[in-house]
């Protein structure tokens, strides 16, 4: 959820709604000016609310934007970091019409249940040529129309990233468990452009124009992405634990106009006003977002003489309604164990005098399963060691345990030896005698580990990625006349010879070139026979590399953006993209739609004489090898921004590489 408003997330635009720019430089939007961006503790969005003529400028945007990663908590009167503030008008064409205001107070925010931030600006409405927006009385409810109006900063080009408009229908209403939250009846969406930056975005309902609902977390961008674990940070998930993919998530702000007293000032204690006033006890020591079965909660109450409490499963357990919740006790420490299943679990407390609807609340996940993502490491080597690293990506892989030793003498199935790894990369001397094998265990954050990994090191001896298609950098498999890679900890001149054995038993030498360090590459000739191969690395410890040769193995070439490379033609006019002039030089060219375009297929053993099918952001669309592989974007393709791309041949899809798409505005 906080990654709305500061994660670098590379976004995919697959299932929601095309968002668009959009243009005021006409006065066609002016009813979004008060829609703009809030620079603070980052870049989230906000809008302007007046909620009577007398009152202060008030802006609201997302309670995460101001208190980051804090926990089930709500805040009153919070400090305003320097530099805070809005600006309004926030349009792509119109940067001379925009106006910085800045934030005087934070009167109000929370995470606990709701995710919202009451802003006062240093303004007078008599300074402002802004129409505020108004708040709708009326819930929102499954299928109705809404739009959102917002500024990503993630997810479109940098000189797109300005207020974007997206329509789509409230799909459902879900209760929302993220990390160490939990939000209250959200709206689930399939609006578009709900990355970085859109956090606070309003959603207005379609007919009456009035804000029923703020845009709070997302699962938009992260169909590619490796660590996307269920109900963690930026990964929430609809209880009982389903995350659904490229959906928007929005909370309703119901009743928050009535937080206002009759001059117009924020008061939490203004007749009907729905928001929790804080009044709570403290709970510290809480378990992690995942436990092991059978873990005790441990949990220590403060700030209340007494107290009552209710544990039970997250999806069936509603902390707002009052039965179920033990007698009062007046013993700070909540001792009871969780369950020993695998299942999402809550614990509600109540105060004296706090409404069951404004419950404390933590939660936890009981997890007995191994990390389900695959240790991750980097190997590099100086001139006397290795330098092993290891990957995190919390949750799942939040811990690591190594050892290593001579290949021969090292078991990495026995569980002894073994050591914490302290985040500090290990040093392993080379060993001109022996292989050394490096023995790895991932850890996720409820302490269950993974099988061991085994890392084979020596001289010019092949790590265990194995070979992978050059194109995309890939594991499966390989085509004739393409070109193939393969990785070293450390590289010696000159290259060691290789050769690959086809399934007619046929031993082909192989032309091999290193193209940067640790990478050699090699080229599959185009005779070699289809089916199981092997390809053999000579080194002072020979290797043996299992391959799996297909008549096609589409691959998209990228740069280091993954951003494809080749070109494209409007008209008479051809022009190159994603081409790097060096390691941080790379020309992503945006491509203006209707467009003919060709991406670079050289090496990668496809020809013209086989149908290619073309998923871009999700549509499928008809290419042809010519030129590389070439497809035509229609003119009323949706998506604009940084929209992802695959081949497919025969069933078989590329890599995933993306396009940046030219959006001018609407």
């Amino acid at each position: 959820m906080k990654c709305l408003a500061v994660c670098a997330l590379f976004p995919v635009l697959f299932a929601a709604t095309p968002t668009r720019l959009l243009l005021n430089q006409d006065g066609r939007h002016e009813a979004f000016a008060a829609v703009g961006r809030l620079r603070i503790n980052g870049a989230c969005t906000a809008f302007l609310i007046q909620p009577n003529p007398t009152s202060p400028v008030y802006a609201l945007t997302n309670g995460h934007c101001v208190l980051g990663a804090s926990g089930n908590e709500v805040a009153l009167d919070s400090r305003v970091p320097q530099g805070a503030a809005f600006i309004t008008r926030y349009f792509v064409d119109t940067p001379a019409r925009r106006q910085s205001i800045p934030v005087k107070a934070i009167p109000y925010a929370t995470l606990k249940g709701l995710d919202l931030a009451v802003i006062e600006l240093d303004a007078t409405w008599g300074t402002l040529d802004v129409q505020p927006l108004r708040l709708r009385a009326i819930p929102a409810r499954r299928g109705d129309a809404v739009y959102t109006i917002g500024a990503p900063v993630n997810g479109v080009p940098p000189d797109e990233a300005w207020l974007r408009r997206s329509d789509c229908p409230v799909q459902a209403i879900a209760q929302l468990a993220e990390g160490p939250w939990k939000f209250h009846d959200a709206l689930r969406l399939s609006c578009g452009g709900i990355f970085g930056g859109a956090s606070g975005s309003p959603v207005f309902d379609a007919r009456s124009g009035e804000v029923t609902a703020i845009i709070n977390t997302s699962t938009q961008g992260q169909i590619y992405s490796s660590g996307d674990i269920p109900c963690y940070i930026n990964s929430p998930c609809e209880l009982p634990g389903q995350m659904l993919l490229d959906t928007a998530y929005a909370l309703p702000l119901t009743g928050v106009a009535n937080c206002f007293n009759t001059a117009g000032h924020f008061d939490l204690d203004a007749p009907a006003c729905p928001l929790d006033p804080g009044r709570q006890p403290t709970l510290s020591g809480a378990p992690p977002t995942s436990v092991r079965p059978g873990t005790n909660w441990n949990v220590t109450v403060s700030g209340v003489p007494e107290f009552r409490y209710k544990t039970g499963p997250e999806a069936g357990t509603d902390c707002r309604i009052d039965s179920g919740y033990s007698a009062p006790t007046s013993d700070p420490l909540i001792r009871e164990s969780v369950p020993p299943i695998d299942v999402r679990y809550i614990l509600c407390v109540l105060g004296p005098n706090q409404q069951a609807r404004h419950a404390t609340f933590v939660h936890t996940a009981i997890d007995s399963n191994p990390p389900a993502l695959k240790p991750e490491w980097r190997v590099r080597a100086d001139d006397t060691a290795y330098n092993v690293q290891f990957i995190f990506n919390v949750p799942d892989l939040s811990d690591y345990r190594y050892k290593y030793g001579p290949d021969a003498a090292t078991d990495c199935d026995n569980p002894n030896g073994y050591q914490i790894y302290r985040r500090v990369p290990i040093r392993v001397p080379f060993d001109k005698t022996s292989l050394i094998r490096f023995c790895l265990l991932g850890g996720d954050r409820a302490g269950n580990l993974s099988r061991p990994t085994h890392i084979l090191l020596g001289e010019q001896h092949p790590l265990p990625s194995g070979v992978v298609n050059s194109a995309g950098f890939e594991q499966g498999s390989i085509s004739p006349a393409s070109w193939a890679s393969v990785f070293f900890a450390a590289l010696i001149s000159p290259p060691p010879a290789v050769t690959l054995t086809d399934a007619a038993g046929t031993v082909h030498a192989l032309a091999s070139r290193f193209a940067v360090e640790q990478q050699m590459n090699f080229f599959i000739p185009s005779n070699v026979a289809i089916g199981p191969a092997q390809l053999r690395v000579d080194s002072p410890f020979p290797s043996t590399i299992l391959l799996d040769i297909r008549p096609v193995a589409p691959g998209i070439f990228v740069n280091p953006n993954r951003a494809a490379w080749g070109f494209y033609r409007t008209g008479a006019t051809a022009m190159t993209f994603g081409v790097c002039a060096g390691p941080n030089n790379c020309l992503q060219r945006p491509i203006p739609v209707p467009a003919t375009v060709s991406l670079t297929t050289n090496g990668t053993g496809l020809t013209n004489t086989r149908p290619v099918t073309v998923w871009l952001a999700g549509q499928r669309l008809q290419g042809r090898i010519f030129e590389g592989g070439t497809f035509d974007i229609p003119a009323d393709f949706p998506y604009r921004g940084f929209v992802p791309v695959q081949l497919e041949i025969e069933g078989i899809r590329s890599n995933v590489a993306y396009l940046h798409l030219r959006d001018d505005g609407q």
